[in-house]
């Protein structure tokens, strides 16, 4: 950035400081000194000056490069933006027009927000637009996670000790009473490598930081996915898993094919910034260990604990009554801290707390891997219309340093998203880096899917100079569903005539430019595994208790199984109350991922009340028109069972069904201080570089069980993904691999001015979905929204 004092007379400059201050790496600011004695006594107006300025500070100007900050290039280009930016403040009309709103900031009006939807009130409390029953808890503070459990006698702290190289073996660590789980060969920069135990946290993380690793054979880690795929590294970059035609269209054009467009596009890491990082308590029992973990797989978290311990699982009791968000890093990854704490907890026969800090944490966890799919080599093939006649494309995912979750056979099935695809043929290869191995991430695989096969429309529409929205529609099957939505939404959002507008804008200013961008999603929902429920009726008083499989991770599940048991047994919510998972109750279960727990809870809780129901029908004849309280008292003398259990299997009742939806995006960006591709933006908030107008989202949900649990779901799902977009990267040393954005100092998913000025979400009306859990469309919710956000990526927009 350009400090400057300025006297202008005449438009003649008497005294002018430049100080090249935007640089946090250096010790000490730069002063363009040479530049302010150029400047001095001359017209800062004239075309002859200004190239002269230019050129001096393009020479003075000389930014570091020390990393997270971003290239010497982008900040030495932004530092000359703003001295001109600073002239056209002052040129008033000395200069043309459409130059003049270069000179002013981008500035965001307040923010406004629009949701619609249906409810019917015969059917309440199932599709009552309610809150979350735990938000007031939450909000004041009294909601109880993992560390708010209260101080237990003898209680003990434990932290991970991570390795500091990438690429090496361990000779030797300092101090050897550590617990210590592995040795030899480093897998990545802050891979545990052990334990510290200490009375306090604060202790136990001090002592952890402390210890001291001797490494051997040293070497400098692989990490980029560019450079990787660049060099064609066989041990690396794994064959691929092949899907669609068998399509070599080198020799051979078809019929039909005007223009081949080729190119690449690449989508970054993201972390997953939960509130919660990743915690437990291990309690010692005489019954073996009470486990309070932060995760999504409470089965799993079990399994690994007894496997680790050589315990039977059944001396192991997971219990979660809600983790401070999940978005799938507490699937696996709580194993970590579950296993070390159990461990510590087993040798020394006290309670022990392991709570990571977040430098720790993104450190040690992973992240949303990055993704570059690739059609330069067969490329695609189109007709002047935009209308896909063949296409190859290579998608490479970083999995890190272990493909424990591997892409391969997923993203060729994702690729396509709503579009017809015969003649399509996608190979997915899985990319082993020196990092973290990588965590699935809100919607993982569909994400970068769908961000890429919507990079390569745009791509295609430039190519053949049509409009983007038809060439999408050209390519998508006469009786799709999702074409309906998009003429819906293109009127409801007034699409047209925005579109004229920002055309007009753009032809009057030269440095301000918008942008408006319509893509459309498909997510099809796969229902895996098994999930419990229990339901108790309490004979003194009708109340009521559920428990689940799920876990609440702030998708609101335990508002909707409350809705759906209110709603079955025919009773006031209130009555309803939902208490913590746990694996006795949730036993074998799968994790609440996928965005099919919703869905899998509330079908299980509909049967446990169908089941009571049934029990309380023989009663109900016996009785004339008995209040609800009368029935189950009635139940109680007379030693009916009033607790029901029921599990939902994947196989006998998992439907598989599809979910759509359309977004219209518009963005302003300032061009003058925008940044380059592939610069992360967020580093540099003080200086205005884009702004989010106005954001339009028709969502179907079919009938929704809870309708503002689902318009919340969508808005925060949609703004996750934009930081992907716009804010959000990890950056590793490129000599030791270490994640240089670990904190809040340097990582900076969307803020509250980042978010869309204009924010309309729509649930689609009259759209029940006659194989849903209540006619719902609920469970995808939670992640599909996050897909839409792509609209808001530059290269969706002619500018």
């Amino acid at each position: 950035m350009i400090g400057t004092i300025v006297e202008p007379v005449k438009a003649r400059l008497q005294s002018f400081r430049i100080i090249k201050v935007y640089a946090s790496s250096l010790p000490c600011s730069i002063h363009a000194s040479k530049s302010e004695n150029y400047l001095k006594g001359k017209s800062v107006f004239s075309q002859g000056t200004l190239t002269g300025v230019m050129n001096l500070l393009e020479q003075e100007l000389q930014p570091d490069h020390i990393l997270p900050d971003t290239s010497p290039e982008y900040r030495k280009g932004l530092a000359e933006a703003l001295y001109y930016k600073f002239l056209l403040q002052l040129s008033g009309s000395r200069v043309q027009s459409k130059y003049q709103s270069g000179g002013e900031l981008l500035t965001r009006p307040p923010s406004s927000g629009v949701q619609q939807f249906q409810t019917d009130s015969n059917q309440w409390p199932l599709n009552q637009p309610i809150p979350k029953i735990e938000a007031l808890v939450q909000c004041s503070g009294e909601a109880e996670y993992v560390n708010d459990h209260s101080p237990i006698p003898g209680q003990l702290f434990a932290a991970f000790v991570l390795t500091t190289e990438a690429v090496g073996n361990i000779i030797d660590i300092d101090p050897s009473p550590a617990l210590l789980f592995c040795s030899g060969k480093i897998l990545y920069e802050g891979q545990p490598v052990g334990i510290i135990v200490a009375v306090t946290r604060k202790l136990a993380n001090k002592a952890a930081n402390n210890v001291r690793i001797q490494y051997s054979n040293v070497e400098k880690p692989e990490i980029q996915l560019r450079d990787i795929v660049r060099t064609k590294d066989g041990t690396r970059v794994d064959l691929g898993q092949a899907s669609g035609a068998d399509i070599d269209k080198v020799a051979t054009v078809p019929i039909g094919v005007t223009h081949v467009v080729k190119g690449s596009f690449c989508s970054s890491r993201q972390y997953h910034f939960t509130m919660e990082t990743q915690t437990c308590l291990t309690v010692p029992t005489e019954n073996g260990l009470n486990v309070f973990s932060s995760t999504q797989w409470m089965d799993h978290v079990q399994g690994a604990i007894a496997q680790i311990l050589a315990i039977p699982e059944n001396s192991i009791v997971v219990s979660v009554r809600r983790v401070g968000g999940g978005y799938g890093s507490k699937i696996s990854r709580p194993n970590f801290t579950a296993a070390a704490s159990a461990l510590a907890a087993h040798i020394l026969n006290k309670p022990v707390r392991m709570i990571l800090t977040m430098e720790t944490n993104m450190r040690a966890i992973g992240f949303r891997p990055e993704a570059l799919s690739k059609y330069d080599a067969i490329q695609v093939g189109v007709d002047d219309d935009g209308n896909i006649k063949y296409l190859k494309s290579d998608l490479f995912c970083n999995v890190g340093s272990s493909n424990n979750y591997s892409y391969a056979l997923v993203v060729p099935v994702l690729f396509p998203n709503c579009y017809t695809a015969p003649d399509w043929s996608v190979l997915n290869h899985d990319v082993m880096t020196h990092i973290a191995a990588q965590v699935p991430t809100r919607a993982p695989a569909t994400f970068q899917c769908i961000a890429s096969i919507e990079y390569i429309m745009q791509h295609i529409a430039n190519v053949v100079q049509k409009d983007p929205v038809q060439v999408r529609i050209n390519n998508i099957a006469a009786v799709h569903p999702v074409l309906s939505m998009i003429a819906e939404l293109k009127t409801s959002s007034h699409y047209d005539e925005r579109l004229k507008d920002i055309e007009a804008f753009n032809k009057v200013n030269r440095w301000k430019k918008k942008g408006i961008s319509l893509v459309p999603m498909q997510h099809d929902l796969l229902f895996l595994g098994t999930f419990r429920a229990l339901v108790s009726i309490y004979g003194a008083d009708g109340t009521v208790t559920v428990q689940h499989a799920g876990t609440e991770i702030g998708q609101g599940i335990n508002t909707k199984v409350a809705q759906v048991c209110a709603h079955t047994l025919g009773i006031p919510l209130d009555l309803v109350s939902i208490q913590p998972s746990n694996s006795v109750v949730a036993a074998n279960g799968d994790s609440t991922a996928g965005s099919v727990t919703s869905d899998t809870c509330c079908y299980a809780t509909i049967e446990c009340c169908k089941i009571l129901l049934a029990r309380l029908e023989p009663v109900r004849l016996t009785l004339v028109d008995p209040t609800w309280q009368t029935l189950v008292s009635t139940a109680k003398a007379l030693e009916v069972d009033l607790t029901a259990v029921y599990m939902f299997s994947s196989q006998r009742e998992g439907k598989p069904y599809a979910v759509y939806g359309v977004c219209v995006s518009e963005v302003e960006i300032d061009v003058l201080t925008g940044q380059q591709q592939g610069e992360p933006t967020a580093r540099y908030r003080m200086v205005p570089l884009f702004q989010v107008k106005r954001v339009d989202i028709l969502e179907d949900a079919g009938q929704s069980i809870s309708p503002l649990i689902d318009v919340g779901q969508v808005t925060g799902a949609f703004v996750m993904g934009m930081g992907v977009w716009t804010h959000e990267d990890i950056v590793y040393d490129p000599t030791t691999g270490a994640v240089l954005t670990n904190r809040t100092w340097n990582y900076y998913p969307p803020g509250m001015k980042d978010i869309p000025v204009d924010f309309r979400v729509t649930l689609k009306k009259d759209s029940p979905n006659p194989i849903g859990v209540a006619r719902s469309k609920d469970g995808p919710l939670t992640t599909e929204a996050i897909f839409l956000n792509c609209s808001t990526t530059p290269n969706q927009f002619s500018l």
